[in-house]
């Protein structure tokens, strides 16, 4: 039976990196480039370390104390610390997304690689280079990284960087607005409006409406709340030459030169 030819997703327009959106979002899940070596990039989620449980132990050590008849005194044993050993090897288990999705995809990476201490605070920025597996048990993940390069690490303070694994009140992200797209909630808010704004105009447009820019400045209030912005020539005094009129909610917004440019150019036709 002939292979079938593996389309990895195109890169990054200034990098040779896989933006995640086009992996995790396929029709497969990414189990088409299972055993690919890609590149990818974005910022750690959450993260955990798995195999680092061993600790400096001490060994007992059983002497006999023995008398000149050679019958036995008593024994003594001593603790002896063992001689410094490397330390362990463990994986580090990271969530990895890039903002082009909701979705993370799960990186490990050996600490032979990399000490673990820079991958593992949340927020620190990795492009990592490995090869695409389906995880060893079943679980909400269909593939995993296999990390064997780390091209690049952007260390964060733990002290400072405002986001965590545990789930934070929304009220909290008020004075961090730029992390607000790095949670799930605004992430996936975000992104529901943009769809639902891109219908709405697409509806419109599909059906020969025309879109108006409305001004920052201008002299309809809508609300009936708010106040004239004015510029007078003196300070403190209002021009008294020509007053404005606003248009209230109730009586409409007025097109009417906007309605006269398009009969006008109409009429031209």
């Amino acid at each position: 039976m002939a292979s079938q030819d593996i389309t990895v997703p195109s890169g990054s327009k200034y990098s040779n990196r896989i933006i995640l959106k086009t992996l995790m979002e396929s029709s497969d899940g990414g189990l088409g480039l299972v055993g690919q070596r890609i590149v990818i990039g974005g910022w750690v989620r959450s993260s955990k370390e798995w195999g680092n449980s061993s600790a400096d132990t001490l060994i007992p050590i059983n002497h006999r104390v023995l008398d000149g008849s050679g019958y036995t005194v008593r024994e003594k044993f001593e603790s002896v610390a063992p001689k410094p050993m490397p330390p362990p090897r463990s994986t580090v288990y990271l969530l990895v997304t890039d903002g082009s999705c909701v979705a993370n995809l799960p990186v490990l990476v050996d600490s032979s690689i990399v000490p673990p201490s820079q991958l593992l605070p949340t927020g620190t920025c990795i492009l990592v280079e490995g090869v695409l597996r389906q995880p060893p048990g079943q679980g909400k993940h269909v593939v995993e990284l296999k990390a064997e390069k780390v091209l690049h690490i952007g260390m964060v303070d733990r002290d400072t960087y405002p986001l965590s694994k545990k789930r934070l009140p929304l009220d909290l992200l008020r004075d961090y607005s730029q992390f607000r797209p790095r949670t799930t909630t605004v992430a996936s808010v975000m992104r529901i409006r943009s769809a639902l704004s891109f219908a709405t105009h697409s509806f419109f447009e599909e059906h020969q409406f025309l879109h108006i820019q409305v001004p920052t400045i201008t002299a309809t209030d809508c609300e009936g709340s708010s106040n004239m912005f004015q510029i007078s020539t003196f300070v403190g005094k209002t021009d008294k030459k020509k007053k404005q009129s606003a248009i209230d909610a109730t009586e409409g917004v007025s097109l009417e030169v906007i309605k006269g440019a398009l009969k006008e150019k109409r009429n031209l036709d």
